[in-house]
């Protein structure tokens, strides 16, 4: 029954809803809102795969080979995606020790000035120049990583360029 009509409600479970809890009825709707999204998901995952397969006929090495080159896609584009991360989070490295380096800059130079570098959850009291040179040290660390992410995603994108043509050419092969 429903919980409009005054009696409580069933969910498949057999559980029964007392109607003048809100929040029970709330979760439950909740509930059969993420099993249907879920169950469409899964219906398109199965479906879409199978559909560009079976366009190919009933020649199973060619689907097979369909299926081996989308999943090669699949793995390249997610190492793309880490790639690109990895190049913003160089980066982002790169602009704060540099802005940290000028803002170091406008201190003056003291005998007695005491500096302090991060190390983990401590911190390290060091001279300005050592200071100075973990940050520079860090920046050239940086910069090198972020130009071996850059060819690995030039690299990246001409691999993902040749697997989709890969793949319409198999497509087509029919």
């Amino acid at each position: 029954m429903n919980a409009l009509n005054g009696a409580t409600t069933t969910c498949k479970q057999g559980l029964n809803v007392d109607p003048g809890n809100k929040q029970l009825e709330k979760l439950l709707r909740q509930a059969k809102a993420r099993i249907a999204t879920q169950k469409k998901m899964n219906a398109t995952q199965t479906s879409a795969e199978p559909m560009a397969v079976s366009g190919i006929g009933a020649d199973s090495s060619i689907s097979k080979e369909l299926q081996d080159l989308q999943t090669q896609y699949r793995k390249s584009a997610s190492d793309y995606n880490l790639v690109k991360t990895s190049i913003q989070h160089s980066t982002k490295s790169i602009q704060v020790n540099k802005i940290t380096l000028q803002e170091l800059e406008t201190i003056p130079v003291d005998e007695n000035r005491k500096m302090y570098s991060g190390l983990g959850k401590a911190f390290l009291m060091q001279t300005k120049d050592q200071v100075f040179d973990g940050l520079k040290g860090e920046v050239k660390d940086a910069e090198k990583k972020m130009e071996d992410m850059v060819q690995k995603k030039e690299y990246l994108e001409r691999r993902m360029k040749s697997q989709k043509q890969n793949i319409i050419e198999c497509a087509n092969a029919k």
